[in-house]
């Protein structure tokens, strides 16, 4: 069987592409390869060829495409940072950030209590109020999980799901933490 090569081109970015199927492909499987190639997601491409552009739902045969043809490519490549949804997800993270710091700053006065730089008298008033301030965390936390489950993100580009599930593991981690200060605050007003 004879050599069916096309000539991608977007910008100033040139690829070939050797089909198995010659002229008989769809131009579906072109877009798909020009998806991996080029990073441009499928729904942001439009596909020209002699003058004329190919719709995803055809044959290349049928716009006569012929083997050595220049396909232009156009549409823009995806950019995780520029993505609304990744913004929101970022806006969480520096929310989850804070609570984390909040976190910290519970452990260090859970420590100077259990060190003994609190006068006996208000110990028990001040571990009540740390308990209260870990719940208020935990609070924080379960509305960062409700916002990001709100994001969705069935069918997007895979960089947005990992970027949301890495974020979800994330505050998981960090109520296990909560769990764990709020049992240690516990036991120590006992």
């Amino acid at each position: 069987m004879a050599r069916y090569v096309l000539t991608l081109c977007h910008g100033r970015d040139k690829t070939t592409l050797e089909l198995p199927e010659g002229s008989d492909t769809a131009v579906l499987d072109v877009a798909r390869h020009i998806e991996s190639h080029f990073g441009i997601p499928l729904k942001s491409q439009k596909l020209i060829c002699k003058g004329k552009t190919l719709s995803e739902h055809s044959r290349l045969s049928e716009y006569a495409v012929r083997s050595g043809s220049r396909v232009m490519v156009v549409g823009r490549r995806y950019v995780l940072e520029d993505d609304a949804k990744y913004k929101k997800i970022e806006k969480i993270r520096e929310r989850v950030g804070r609570t984390s710091g909040k976190l910290d700053d519970i452990k260090s006065e859970l420590k100077g209590v259990e060190d003994g730089f609190l006068v006996e008298e208000f110990r028990a008033a001040a571990l009540s109020k740390l308990d209260r301030r870990c719940c208020g965390c935990n609070e924080d936390l379960m509305r960062c999980l409700e916002e990001l489950d709100g994001i969705g993100v069935e069918g997007e580009h895979g960089d947005l799901r990992a970027a949301r599930k890495r974020e979800v593991d994330r505050i998981h981690e960090i109520m296990r933490d909560v769990d764990r200060l709020q049992e240690n605050v516990s036991s120590r007003s006992l």
